[in-house]
Formats: structure tokens, C-alpha cells, sequence
């Protein structure tokens, strides 16, 4: 699952935020943080957004977003993460 993750909704810029989950529903500890990865790749308090999550083989996928760029404004954000076999 993704999205993004703020402190607050209008004082900071959010980052993005992936979870995985067991077939049960529970988050899988084993994955990032307690089953949670933040990513940021706007600087500072700008905003990191995903949107789509396409699987690119096992244990591969590619998070694809917005960021905002001090020069470039909005820009489209992929990244891929190897996150070992899903359970």
C-alpha cells in the first residue's frame, strides 16, 4: 500500500509512504520500519506523493508519483525498492 505521510496536513511537506501486509491483514514487521517505508526526495518541506504501485517481479516494485523540485516544479517521482520475497 501507498500514500504519503505528514506531520501535519498544512505546516509540513509530506513524504512518501509505503506499508506491506501478511495475507491476515497485520503489517509485515519485517518490512522497513515495522512494515512501514518513508521516502523523501522533495527537499525540505516540499511535498512527495504516490499514487500507483506496479509490481516489477519478485519481491521488486516500483512506487510512481509527484514530487515538487525547487526548479522544475511538480515533477513525476519513481522509485524502485527490492523488498525480498512478499509472504
Amino acid at each position: 500500500m501507498g500514500g504519503s505521510v505528514a506531520a501535519t496536513a498544512f505546516l509540513d511537506g509530506s513524504d512518501c509512504l509505503l506499508a506491506r501486509y501478511e495475507p491476515n491483514g497485520r503489517l509485515d514487521h519485517s518490512f522497513g520500519n515495522n512494515g512501514c517505508v518513508v521516502t523523501s526526495t522533495a527537499p525540505g518541506k516540499a511535498d512527495d506523493e504516490i499514487f500507483d504501485i506496479p509490481l516489477s517481479g519478485a519481491g521488486k516494485f516500483i512506487a510512481a508519483g509527484e514530487c515538487d523540485q525547487p526548479t522544475t516544479g511538480r515533477d513525476i517521482c519513481p522509485a524502485r525498492y527490492e523488498v525480498g520475497s512478499p509472504h
